[in-house]
C-alpha cells in the first residue's frame, strides 16, 4: 500500500536519471516505472504528486522533426533548441534538404516563415545560400511563397 500523506524519495537506481516536477495523474490508476500503481486519496480523490523519469533528448535532424511535429509552439522549441550549445552542430550540418524539411514539420502553415526566419541565421554558421532559399520554397503552400 502507498502511503500518500509522506511521498518517498525515487528509487536508487533512478540517481542517474533525469526527473521532471511533481505531475498530477488524474486517474485512478497510472503506470510508473513500468509498475501499474492504484492512486487513492483522500475521500476517493483519485490524484497525487509522482516523479517521473524523463530523458534528455539527443540532439539530432530527427530528433528536431519530432520534436516540432508534437509541439504545442513550434517556434518556442526550436529557439529552445537554437539557444542550446549541445545542438548547435544540428543547425551548422543542415543541408537545404533537411532546412526544407524542418519548415515542412510544422503543422500550421502561417507559422512556417517565422520558424525559416528563426533557423536560417544558424545554418552553416550563418552561411546560408540560395539553394536553402530554393529547398524552402519548393516545400510550402503557394500563398507563402509570394
Amino acid at each position: 500500500e502507498i502511503d500518500l500523506a509522506a511521498p518517498s524519495a525515487p528509487p536508487a537506481e533512478w540517481a542517474a536519471a533525469v526527473t521532471s516536477a511533481p505531475v498530477v495523474v488524474g486517474h485512478a490508476a497510472a503506470v510508473v516505472g513500468g509498475n501499474a500503481n492504484d492512486f487513492d486519496g483522500e475521500g476517493g480523490a483519485a490524484q497525487v504528486s509522482v516523479f517521473l523519469p524523463v530523458a534528455e533528448v539527443v540532439p539530432s535532424h530527427g530528433n528536431l522533426i519530432n520534436e516540432i511535429k508534437v509541439a504545442v509552439s513550434p517556434s518556442d522549441t526550436v529557439k529552445k533548441r537554437l539557444n542550446d550549445k549541445k545542438w548547435a552542430q544540428v543547425f551548422n550540418a543542415m543541408t537545404p534538404m533537411e532546412y526544407s524539411s524542418v519548415i515542412k514539420a510544422v503543422a500550421i502553415e502561417f507559422d512556417q516563415p517565422d520558424i525559416a526566419a528563426l533557423i536560417a541565421p544558424s545554418v552553416r554558421g550563418g552561411i546560408f545560400t540560395h539553394e536553402y532559399v530554393i529547398s524552402a520554397i519548393r516545400v510550402v503552400s503557394d500563398w507563402l511563397r509570394t
